[in-house]
């Protein structure tokens, strides 16, 4: 069986799980990843999967020409995956209206997605949940978490599959802490008044907080905030943290900074969301702000 897998949007921040996925799906499958010539190059150490130039992403500013250039991205892969005749087409990630519009043109079987962000999106648009719906007829999603399959075939009619997300490991470099008790924050998406949250357990519990750059810190006493653009350390600040917090609202998505946390038996700081609640059954302290 010849399975194409295709990515358009280039997240980095999948990188490591698309290599599990690989890894999983070539074992039953001679496997083609499509993707732009710039995210291709995360892969070139990945053997046993044929590689084909989807494009380039011009990384398209405002959400109508970033649609426009999804559908231009996915057809031009679909192209690609009926000249070499795939069995079994799967979307890593994708943009839920720009899939839609560009499989009105195809009359595929057997399309797969991987859902990432695109059911919390349709809580909040109702356009989006309608596209959604009728993208239903035509796909199947793989889910990290069965409680979100369920829950998309409840309320969209979609089919699903689990794909167990990996635990990875992290792997130390070797770098002393110098830094003392800490709380580490990695994500770049964090509000004031869930940061200050995390702020008031800080100084309750004498830790200091490592985190991204953000405009309201100035509004926190600095001494007990380390902030970057970027980690380069990200292994041995994530290994040597005391807590790992997630301040993401999740509801129908995963976080792969959590799966990291379990992996590595570390404390989660966390929101009470519906992903915590359905999360909070594994081997992992959880603290909820």
């Amino acid at each position: 069986m010849k399975t194409i897998c295709i990515e358009t949007k280039d997240p980095t921040g999948h990188i490591n799980i698309y290599k599990d996925i690989f890894s999983n799906f070539s074992k039953n499958s001679n496997l083609t990843f499509v993707a732009t010539e710039e995210y291709l190059t995360n892969f070139y150490d990945v053997s046993g999967v044929e590689k084909i130039i989807s494009g380039n992403a011009k990384k398209a500013k405002g959400k109508v020409t970033y649609r426009i250039e999804q559908i231009y991205l996915i057809i031009k892969a679909l192209i690609i995956c009926k000249r070499e005749k795939a069995d079994k087409i799967v979307f890593l990630s994708y943009d839920t209206v720009a899939l839609f519009l560009s499989l009105l043109f195809f009359k595929k079987n057997n399309v797969f997605v991987f859902e990432h962000n695109n059911i919390d999106q349709c809580l909040s648009s109702s356009v989006k949940a309608w596209t959604y719906k009728l993208l239903s007829k035509k796909v199947t999603s793989y889910v990290f978490e069965d409680y979100i399959g369920h829950f998309i075939t409840k309320n969209y009619n979609r089919k699903f599959v689990h794909y167990f997300h990996p635990l990875f490991k992290i792997q130390s470099h070797g770098k002393v802490n110098t830094i003392g008790n800490y709380i580490f924050m990695p994500s770049t998406f964090v509000c004031e008044h869930d940061f200050s949250k995390v702020f008031e357990f800080a100084q309750k519990n004498q830790l200091k907080i490592v985190c991204k750059n953000h405009d309201f810190l100035k509004h926190f006493c600095n001494q007990k905030i380390i902030s970057n653009d970027f980690f380069d350390d990200y292994n041995d600040l994530f290994l040597n943290a005391k807590f790992i917090a997630i301040l993401n609202d999740f509801s129908y998505r995963i976080s792969g900074v959590y799966y990291e946390a379990v992996a590595n038996n570390k404390n989660i700081l966390i929101k009470d969301t519906i992903m915590s609640r359905k999360m909070e059954k594994r081997e992992v302290e959880l603290y909820y702000l």
